[in-house]
């Protein structure tokens, strides 16, 4: 059984060369048969009537004697047969391979006055062609039967052919064994690196990215591979540890506080009430940390729910202010709106929570007696919604986490404000499922900005509003 691929590279090539060096060998023995077979079988006619009219003339001892004097180094090995079989006895074997055997239709066909050739061509033996040739002494008919000493040569050259097919097989496996060790030994070195992996391990180094071939690009695909899974894996940590924290400060609050009330340690009803409300903003809060984690887990999925619609996004803007008039109102807050009619076509529900979220946060974070200013822009292309308020902001430096799950800029006063950490990152995830961009940066004068952008090709401006004061 094949468990390695080094075995199977070498195996593969082994059976690659040997079958194309045979399929080669065959495919030349095919194409040049025909033309070796007519050029020696044009000699060895040449030389058969030759040798005929010798018999036929002077008969079979004196032609022989003339043959061995004419032709000593015997450029043809040949043969008498009659009827009864063949005249000598020396040769017959050789012959034989050639199908001319007394008796037989190779033979009976010569004796019946039919010139013959018998070819025999491969790699293994054999190798040439044989001429039979009919003749006549002394009114008795014979068969003379021929082989060219060419077909030694060929003999020893198919030796040759064989000897080089081996030695050719056996260097290029020897070097296939050496190419093969520097072809899997990256993939060796990926499934040590997978194996550490499994145990939980992700800082791996794999030596294979210096090379410039495609097994290089793999390893540098899998090193990438390999931090970015690292990465998640500590951000999952991370989170876990940031869920179980947000989780227990609530559930602590509540243990404590309803503990007291059960034990009726209590006994002034303003306290009472106090400890109840403490309980109700916790409930309230642990409730709406559920349904964020509930909302990121769908916008992780594979396929989060995406069902876009046209409508007007001006009204949905101003539906978002009004559900927290009770906020603004209760801070003084001035709401600023240039909100032109235009419509989007996208997923109303999860637009509306972009904009609680970024709505909310303006809310939360600008004083009292501060300024929100919430305007829309487009073009053919894009819609732009910008929400700027007149809060603290943010560091400079950690404008970039602002987007991060569980990251609050400023601990001290979020815990105060309350807040899961979660809002700007479900947002982000909701743009980006509409193509979208989403951007946060300090005002000069004081305070944040969030732009988002969101494509629109149908975005198209019905009429002109004159800015809207809320107060």
């Amino acid at each position: 059984m094949l468990k390695t691929l080094y075995v199977r590279v070498i195996i593969t090539f082994i059976v690659a060369v040997l079958v194309g060096l045979i399929s080669a060998l065959f495919i030349a023995i095919m194409m040049y048969r025909d033309q070796l077979a007519a050029e020696v079988n044009r000699e060895a006619v040449k030389y058969g009537q030759a040798y005929v009219d010798l018999y036929e003339q002077y008969g079979i001892n004196e032609a022989d004697k003339i043959i061995k004097i004419l032709e000593p180094a015997e450029s043809y090995t040949y043969e008498l047969m009659n009827e009864k079989g063949w005249l000598k006895d020396n040769v017959h074997e050789l012959f034989a391979a050639y199908g001319a055997i007394p008796g037989s239709s190779m033979a009976n066909t010569v004796l019946a006055g039919e010139p013959v050739a018998s070819i025999e061509f491969n790699i293994w033996g054999n190798a040439g062609i044989m001429l039979g040739t009919p003749l006549t002494i002394d009114n008795n008919r014979y068969a003379l039967f021929m082989i060219p000493q060419s077909s030694n040569q060929l003999i020893i050259l198919n030796k040759m052919i064989v000897v080089a097919l081996i030695l050719v097989l056996a260097i290029g496996g020897l070097c296939i064994v050496i190419a093969a060790r520097y072809l899997v030994r990256p993939l060796k070195e990926m499934k040590q690196a997978v194996e550490v992996m499994a145990s939980g391990r992700f800082d791996i180094q794999l030596r294979s990215v210096k090379r410039k071939d495609e097994l290089g690009q793999l390893a540098k695909s899998f090193s990438v591979m390999a931090k970015e899974i690292g990465q998640m894996d500590e951000m999952r940590g991370q989170f876990v540890s940031s869920v179980s924290h947000e989780i227990q400060s609530p559930l602590t609050s509540i243990a404590g506080f309803s503990r007291m009330l059960m034990l009726d340690k209590v006994e002034d009803a303003e306290q009472k009430k106090r400890y109840l409300q403490i309980i109700y903003n916790e409930s309230q809060r642990l409730s709406r940390l559920s349904d964020n984690l509930l909302k990121v887990a769908e916008l992780d999925s594979a396929a989060p729910a995406f069902e876009p619609v046209t409508y007007d996004l001006d009204e949905q803007l101003r539906q978002v202010i009004v559900s927290f008039e009770p906020q603004w109102s209760a801070k003084s807050i001035e709401i600023e709106l240039d909100l032109p009619h235009v419509k989007i076509n996208a997923d109303e529900d999860q637009l509306s929570q972009v904009w609680i979220n970024i709505i909310g946060n303006a809310i939360k974070f600008t004083p009292d007696g501060g300024c929100i200013n919430i305007d829309i822009s487009f073009d053919a292309v894009d819609i732009k919604v910008s929400v700027s308020d007149t809060g603290c902001g943010f560091p400079p430096d950690e404008g970039y986490k602002l987007f991060e799950r569980f990251y609050k800029a400023d601990k001290s006063r979020n815990k105060e404000l309350g807040g899961s950490g979660l809002g700007l990152s479900i947002a982000q995830k909701i743009v980006n499922l509409h193509k979208g961009k989403i951007g946060i940066s300090n005002r000069e004068e004081g305070g944040a900005r969030v732009d988002v952008t969101l494509p629109s090709r149908a975005a198209k401006r019905k009429a002109l509003s004159q800015p809207e004061k809320s107060t």
